[in-house]
């Protein structure tokens, strides 16, 4: 499937042509495609990214340019989601563009349930981190912020999944709970890269995103620069 091709069906999905103009020539080796996030959802605004995941036989980095997110996977990699958050939002959200044997669709089809209350239980050992603020919030306060934000939010989306709702949505989070706010509170992206709350300042070079042999948390605006290791997720796959 060349480039083109892969335009004209995310078009015909409905995704702005303006999104796209970052979208680089995909590697010959790619099995599948799908798209995740907002711009699967439908609830994609002004700023949002276009978040891919493409099916590959071996590892290789992932790549940013302006609005668009591509990670690559082989179906190894891919099986460590089975469980997790990430592997929830891909099997509620994600669409397949193509999928030439089918592997990507079974991938994902058989990323399972999450344990929410083992993943409640990691979540709350994992907050001992904040008894200290008096100590460690000088030093500390990026990194104490990030760990804070990743924990609400997961322990959100699983809230959200126990109940029979799940939604991987931080503006829709926002209205379940009444507060505009939390939406820019639970971002997990700085201020000054683009958000989904609609401000864009993200530079329009491109580079390439680092790769992972796992899949990272669950993120409300689609992967972030680099796909770190999750801790809380790590644990919590049955």
């Amino acid at each position: 499937m060349t480039s083109e091709d892969v335009v004209r069906a995310l078009v015909g999905m409905g995704i702005a042509p303006s999104v796209l103009v970052g979208l680089p020539e995909l590697p010959s080796e790619i099995e599948g495609l799908l798209v995740y996030g907002s711009q699967a959802r439908g609830d994609a605004v002004p700023g949002s990214d276009l978040d891919l995941l493409g099916l590959v036989s071996a590892s290789r980095p992932g790549y940013h340019s302006g609005d668009v997110n591509i990670s690559y996977y082989t179906r190894d990699q891919l099986s460590t989601g089975v469980g997790t958050l990430f592997g929830a939002h891909l099997k509620r959200d994600a669409k397949i563009v193509w999928d030439n044997h089918g592997r990507l669709s079974s991938a994902v089809e058989n990323m399972g349930e999450v344990d929410t209350n083992r993943l409640l239980a990691r979540a709350l050992r994992m907050s001992e981190l904040f008894t200290s603020p008096e100590r460690d919030l000088p030093k500390y306060l990026p990194g104490l912020l990030r760990q804070a934000r990743y924990l609400l939010r997961s322990c959100l989306y699983a809230q959200a999944i126990a109940a029979g709702d799940p939604c991987f949505s931080v503006r829709e989070l926002a209205i379940r709970h009444g507060n505009p706010n939390l939406a820019r509170l639970l971002a997990s992206r700085k201020a000054t890269q683009t958000s989904r709350i609609g401000c864009s300042a993200r530079p329009s070079s491109s580079r390439p995103v680092n790769s992972s042999s796992s899949v990272p948390e669950v993120y409300p605006h689609g992967l972030p620069d680099s796909l770190p290791h999750d801790p809380l997720n790590s644990t919590i796959r049955k």
